[in-house]
């Protein structure tokens, strides 16, 4: 009998606990703040693929611009 609970209301629902973390404060909040985070994360993270993609891009151009040209007007 030990092992049965006694009936009542569970102890997480009772009270003015019920939506506290409705006030802007608590894991709703914090939720808030880790999408904006990996928000600008992604952002940063595409903005450095097209920076490398650029240099890359005028690396080959570069390539194939002295590679056509090789021995012209020098």
């Amino acid at each position: 009998m030990s092992d049965q609970q006694l009936p009542g209301d569970p102890s997480v629902l009772a009270g003015d606990q019920v939506g506290a973390a409705q006030d802007g404060k608590g894991a709703p909040s914090d939720v808030g703040q880790i999408a904006d985070r990996a928000r600008d994360e992604i952002k940063a993270m595409a903005e450095r693929a097209r920076q490398r993609l650029d240099a890359q891009i005028a690396a080959s151009c570069g390539a194939l611009e002295r590679a056509l040209f090789k021995g012209k007007g020098s």
